[in-house]
C-alpha cells in the first residue's frame, strides 16, 4: 500500500508521540503533545508539509532507533543483485517467532526506501496497538 509523503510523515510524527492538529481548517502544524491544550501561538510549531523525515536522516534515525528500542532490528545497505544496485531495508523482530519482518529492495535512494519501510512498520505496529486496545 503506497502512502503519499504528507500522510507518511503525519504517522511518523505521531508514532514519536507528536500532536497532529488541524489548525483554523488550513494547515497541519506539529507540536509537542503538552502544548495540545495551549496556545498554539505559543506552541512548537510547524506546517505537517514541511517535516523532512522523508529527505533528512537526521529526521528519520531517530524513528529507526525508537523502533530498534521498541525490539526489532535494522538493517540498510546498497546492494547489487544482477548488475543492479538497489537499496535494502529490512525491519525485523529480534525475536524470531515475532509476527513482521519488512523488505524493501528497490532501485531508490536509501532515504526514500527507510522511511517507506519505517511507514510499513508504523502501520503495522499501529494495527497491533489497536487490536491490543479493543
Amino acid at each position: 500500500m503506497s502512502v503519499d509523503t504528507v500522510t507518511g510523515n503525519k504517522l511518523i510524527a505521531e508514532f514519536l508521540g507528536l500532536y497532529v492538529t488541524d489548525f483554523n481548517g488550513t494547515y497541519h502544524f506539529v507540536c509537542k503533545e503538552e502544548q495540545k491544550n495551549k496556545d498554539l501561538n505559543q506552541a512548537w510549531l510547524f506546517r505537517l508539509e514541511e517535516v523532512k523525515y522523508h529527505s533528512s536522516f537526521d529526521w528519520l534515525m531517530p524513528v529507526v532507533e525508537k523502533i530498534e528500542g521498541l525490539g526489532y532490528d535494522t538493517g540498510i545497505c546498497g546492494v547489487e543483485i544482477n548488475g543492479e544496485k538497489l537499496t535494502e531495508v529490512l525491519i525485523s523482530p529480534i525475536e524470531k517467532a515475532g509476527k513482521i519482518e519488512i523488505h524493501i529492495r528497490q532501485d531508490l535512494p536509501k532515504i526514500a526506501a527507510t522511511w517507506q519501510a519505517v511507514v510499513q512498520f508504523i502501520q503495522y505496529y499501529n494495527s497491533l496497538t489497536k487490536k491490543d486496545n479493543q
